[in-house]
């Protein structure tokens, strides 16, 4: 077969080579780009676009941080359902959870429907930081919102 390719590249004019190799190094360049180059480089692309988006929430994270002090303080030891429920109430309002904050006998269950993810973990990472427990948690995330419901008892 090598033999058969390399006899019609002898029969070609060195005009007519010189136009397959020039057509051939288009081939391969365009194949180097299809395959490898595009690919890679859109994949690129999208990492940058998800760190972009990583950072403007680290970004908004610190910002609530300094603008809501009260989420540093954690809640006094012993705390009563009157306390726990202010507290929670205060948090709900400080990350913008929108949640229902409701006393259930012994517990108090937060409620959403639509909060934002980052809120959210934030919520979460208090309430592990609080001499709480979290009794029962059902969530369920779509496109960067949450739903559910935490009950939390001192």
């Amino acid at each position: 077969m090598w033999s058969q390719i390399e006899a019609w590249w002898e029969q070609r004019t060195q005009r007519e080579q010189g136009l397959l190799l020039i057509a051939m190094g288009l081939l391969v360049s365009l194949l180097f780009y299809m395959v490898l180059w595009r690919p890679v480089h859109g994949e690129h692309q999208r990492a940058q676009k998800r760190l972009d988006a990583a950072r403007q929430q680290w970004q908004w994270l610190n910002e609530q941080v300094r603008q809501h002090p009260e989420l540093l303080q954690r809640p006094q030891p012993q705390m009563s359902m009157e306390r726990l429920r202010q507290w929670l109430e205060a948090l709900n309002r400080s990350l913008g959870l929108n949640a229902q904050v409701q006393q259930v006998d012994d517990r108090v269950v937060l409620r959403f429907k639509s909060a934002p993810s980052m809120a959210v973990v934030g919520l979460l990472n208090r309430l592990q930081q609080a001499p709480v427990k979290v009794v029962k948690m059902r969530l369920s995330s779509s496109q960067g919102r949450v739903q559910g419901e935490v009950e939390v008892r001192p």
